[in-house]
């Protein structure tokens, strides 16, 4: 789940929270980069009993916002969450790029047996939300895809918000 501080415009500081479902307790906390809207996605990359969690960090100076015409060393960089280790660790940055609202997806793309990650990023040096050209960027992960995803897109695997094998209503 993504939060931000402060009142749009001027929302200083994303942060990253997960929860468990059946407890409720706090897994997870940290505040990495600046507004951002899009959701996480979750499937195994190291091959141990965890789900590592993807989510994308708009880095810039967030006090920057509305303050001039240009956001100076604005890049976006999609990360992902170790939960055992509470590391996050870089899948991939792009200076110039930032990420408001777009979920990765992560799955068998081609059919080969690995995991593809595509994501979106726009070009746009201001502050403000104005479109300027995007480009999705598509990566092999060097990971044998052996299960789908456990949350790989937005709203599931399938598309109806539900965790599993559960039908859509």
């Amino acid at each position: 789940t993504l939060a931000s501080r402060g009142s749009w415009p001027k929302n200083t500081t994303s942060y990253q929270l997960m929860l468990d479902g059946a407890t409720g307790q706090w897994l997870y906390l940290d505040s990495l980069g600046c507004f951002n809207l899009s959701s996480a996605v979750s499937c195994n990359l190291d091959r141990d009993p965890y789900d590592e969690v993807i989510f994308g960090v708009n880095e810039y100076d967030c006090g920057q916002i509305l303050q001039s015409d240009s956001i100076a060393n604005m890049s976006y960089r999609l990360v992902y969450l170790d939960l055992p280790s509470g590391q996050v660790k870089s899948i991939d940055q792009t200076p110039g790029f930032k990420n408001l609202f777009s979920t990765p997806w992560v799955g068998d793309l081609d059919a080969d047996g690995m995991l593809d990650l595509v994501y979106a990023q726009y070009f746009n040096p201001n502050p403000l939300p104005r479109f300027m050209g995007m480009q999705l960027k598509r990566i092999g992960l060097p990971v044998r895809m052996r299960t789908p995803p456990a949350w790989g897109a937005y709203m599931g695997n399938r598309g109806n918000g539900l965790w599993g094998q559960q039908q859509t209503f």
